[in-house]
């Protein structure tokens, strides 16, 4: 019997999360969800229903994904296994967190409709409601296939822009403009996740003076010409730093995954 509650019966309590925890709760789903594709598996009905949240013994949140009942097993060249699920041509999901292609039943659905679904939660997460709605099924399939994805920003003006940048391109409608997977959608998480690496590690990296917001700032250099030019003499320094403490909340995530 598991102890808490799913994310949806989350957000009915709390309409939107603090930036941290939202993100904290995107990157578990990331690593886990990652190990899944890495085996075959694509999930194909990621939603807040479908996470489940317990704590931690640190009282932090410590998620588990719930139901693969309509993933698809992939084989190596990207065919239907006969044991698969889903039948080619037949449209399996959530329609709210369906990707385009979902919507169009395509025969090849990957993993990047995973990392679709898990934009529409992170977005719904910092902003309370999904980016595209409609009273009904068509109105919403015309919607996500042809409007622009709303502004985070405009919505929730504490929003950084990188990190509705690192959104907008998770929700892209072209898979192929999408990230190519969790681990590297995880990555572009990272500077907004406020994981406490050890002292040691922090100080190894150079980043145990910076704040939040300089290490966003670091990761997500500004492009106007004055400040691009600043940025790109640091830009290698910055990757080296930062490496060593992704290196580490990689670890830490994948102990979470473990236990799941």
């Amino acid at each position: 019997l598991l102890d808490g509650r799913d994310l949806g019966a989350e957000l009915e309590i709390i309409e939107t999360f603090p930036i941290e925890r939202a993100i904290d709760i995107a990157m578990q789903c990331c690593n886990a969800l990652g190990e899944a594709h890495k085996k075959g598996v694509v999930h194909r009905d990621i939603k807040p229903e479908n996470l489940f949240i317990t704590k931690a013994h640190d009282g932090s949140d410590f998620v588990k994904i719930l139901d693969f009942g309509v993933s698809k097993l992939l084989e190596a060249a990207g065919e239907l296994r006969g044991s698969a699920l889903t039948a080619v041509g037949t449209t399996m999901g959530t329609p709210d967190y369906m990707s385009v292609e979902q919507f169009n039943a395509c025969s090849d659905i990957d993993a990047r409709t995973d990392i679709y679904a898990m934009g529409v939660v992170l977005f719904r997460m910092l902003t309370g409601h999904t980016p595209f709605e409609a009273a009904d099924y068509v109105t919403l399939v015309t919607k996500v296939a042809n409007e622009p994805t709303p502004s985070l920003v405009a919505l929730r003006p504490d929003i950084p822009l990188p990190l509705e940048q690192v959104v907008h391109r998770a929700l892209a409608k072209s898979r192929d403009e999408r990230f190519t997977s969790m681990e590297e959608f995880s990555e572009a998480l990272f500077p907004f996740a406020k994981i406490e690496a050890p002292p040691d590690v922090e100080r190894a990296a150079g980043l145990d003076n910076l704040s939040p917001e300089d290490r966003v700032k670091l990761a997500f250099p500004l492009q106007n010409e004055a400040e691009s030019h600043q940025n790109q003499l640091v830009t290698e320094s910055v990757q080296q730093r930062l490496n060593a403490i992704t290196e580490w909340i990689h670890l830490r995530l994948s102990d979470r995954s473990d236990t799941k």
